[in-house]
């Protein structure tokens, strides 16, 4: 589904720092593959350069026979949105939107008010949440944010998930929720998952591992 073929990354003007070197890497459609590796290594720019959130400097990225590397603001955006849901470590809940509110916010320009309402609740209720739905971000436990933010990004039905340290800012508790529905997504529902993290132990969950050092592959597990 998803195919990387010799991508770099360099960041700066003048004294350059090459974030990611030579980066070939194949995703099947319903995988789940993780990406690990010390600080540093490239991990972050990896995961936003699968999720189209970044450009590469050089190489090509597909997803199917379509070359996001190629398509331009707008139609990176639509594509993004219709393909892609994202989780990351900090959450990135609006404050002063419910929960059920910050589900909503991606449907908001695109269907009725009462069918996001519907499909936003669905989701929650699918989190475990459905009597968290008028309680603000802050009003929510870390773990309780999380699920919010996997149920936002589930609401326009995307095939690929990229979850960058969804643990992270959890207690292990949490956290092993957190993976329990990711891979509960991955296993019932087809769903492809990418998932980044420091925790060797999560990482093994995974159908494969991507080891990554100074910008480079140097494994795959």
């Amino acid at each position: 589904m998803i195919r990387l073929i010799d991508v770099d990354k360099t960041y700066g003007d003048g004294v350059n720092f090459q974030a990611l070197d030579g980066i070939c890497l194949d995703v099947q459609d319903h995988e789940f593959v993780s990406i690990t590796g010390p600080s540093g290594s490239g991990k972050t720019t990896l995961l936003n350069l699968i999720g189209t959130l970044d450009k590469p400097t050089g190489g090509q990225i597909f997803y199917d026979d379509t070359d996001v590397t190629s398509l331009n603001g707008n139609q990176l955006a639509d594509y993004r949105r219709n393909v892609v849901g994202f989780v990351f470590q900090s959450y990135n809940l609006l404050p002063q939107l419910t929960a059920l509110e910050n589900v909503m916010y991606p449907l908001i320009p695109y269907k009725k008010q009462d069918q996001n309402r519907a499909h936003a609740r669905e989701l929650l209720q699918k989190m475990g949440l459905e009597d968290k739905t008028n309680q603000l971000p802050d009003q929510l436990s870390g773990g309780e944010q999380q699920r919010v933010a996997i149920a936002r990004a589930l609401t326009n039905h995307p095939r690929v998930i990229l979850a960058d340290e969804p643990t992270g800012n959890l207690d292990s508790a949490s956290g092993a929720k957190v993976m329990e529905i990711l891979l509960e997504l991955h296993r019932c529902e087809g769903i492809t998952v990418v998932l980044v993290t420091h925790d060797e132990r999560l990482a093994s969950m995974a159908d494969r591992t991507v080891h990554l050092a100074d910008g480079r592959i140097v494994s795959v597990q």
